[in-house]
């Protein structure tokens, strides 16, 4: 029965080696996976010793822990084991090989922990060097970066000046032309002014030329008046004249017949004696008579 807890013992102890040894080796060194057999090989190999050095203390307190009936039990397995006889050759000689064997795995284990020491002091030297290339090839990429955004940057300062040159120029020539453009609208506002003026005098003179229009054809009808009446003047005129003519052509027969009343007295006087007188008296007497 000591036999067997003493080889159960010695399994659990031997059992943490076997399975660092059983596993296998990492194809890459520089895999992140040799990081994690190493880490659990030294686990493994820190478990076996401390699982070993345990059971070793445990055998050595045996006699001094545990309750009383724990005592009292290994007292009596105690006094069964210095009755008992003692191991066989046997078992002793599969003891010193299962020692031999756990040596030896232990000087697997120890290379395997100076390999993996090694491995990963290669593994820093490579990280350090990786890490001194990236940091190097950052700081190239940081001052091609900064001369890259210098450049931009001055091609923008240079771009937004020609923009602001420009802009200016633009406006100088918006404001040239708004002057301009208030220029012409002052100069047409002047002009619809007159303009304006000259309409207005236009309707004045066109209202005056409609009076007089309107004058000039009443002047007209005034004209066909006139001359209507110089005609009628005129025909009055010549009645008159002819009226003047007659009154004086009568004035004239009248003074005649007058003037002759005498004649006719004397020729009624003498018409009886004429009748008596010759030819040549006659004519005589009509001779004096058409002098009057």
């Amino acid at each position: 029965m000591a036999n067997e807890g003493d080889m159960s013992l010695f399994n659990d102890v031997l059992e943490p080696f076997r399975r660092v040894i059983n596993t296998d080796p990492p194809k890459d060194k520089f895999s992140a996976s040799s990081k994690l057999n190493f880490s659990d090989s030294n686990q493994s190999l820190k478990e076996g010793l401390g699982n070993f050095m345990s059971g070793c203390k445990r055998k050595c307190s045996i006699g001094s822990d545990g309750t009383p009936d724990k005592r009292m039990r290994r007292d009596s397995e105690s006094s069964n084991k210095s009755n008992a006889p003692p191991a066989s050759p046997w078992e002793a000689r599969r003891l010193k090989i299962d020692l031999i064997g756990a040596k030896a795995q232990i000087t697997k284990l120890e290379a395997r922990v100076n390999h993996q020491h090694t491995i990963r002091k290669e593994m820093q030297i490579l990280f350090e060097e990786e890490k001194a290339s990236l940091l190097e090839q950052h700081k190239r990429d940081e001052r091609a970066l900064i001369a890259d955004l210098k450049d931009k940057l001055l091609e923008a300062n240079v771009s937004s000046k020609d923009q602001l040159s420009e802009m200016k120029k633009d406006m100088d020539e918006l404001l040239q032309a708004l002057e301009a453009a208030q220029s012409e609208a002052d100069m047409l506002k002047k002009e619809v002014s007159k303009q304006t003026e000259k309409a207005d005098q236009c309707v004045s003179l066109r209202n005056q030329l409609e009076k007089q229009t309107f004058e000039l054809q009443q002047a007209t009808k005034l004209e066909k008046e006139v001359a209507r009446l110089r005609a009628t003047e005129r025909s009055l005129r010549d009645g008159i004249s002819s009226k003047l003519l007659l009154e004086e052509q009568v004035h004239m027969l009248t003074s005649r017949v007058e003037a002759l009343q005498p004649v006719q007295q004397e020729l009624h006087e003498a018409k009886v004696p004429s009748m008596y007188m010759s030819p040549s008296d006659l004519s005589e007497t009509a001779s004096v008579a058409s002098c009057y």
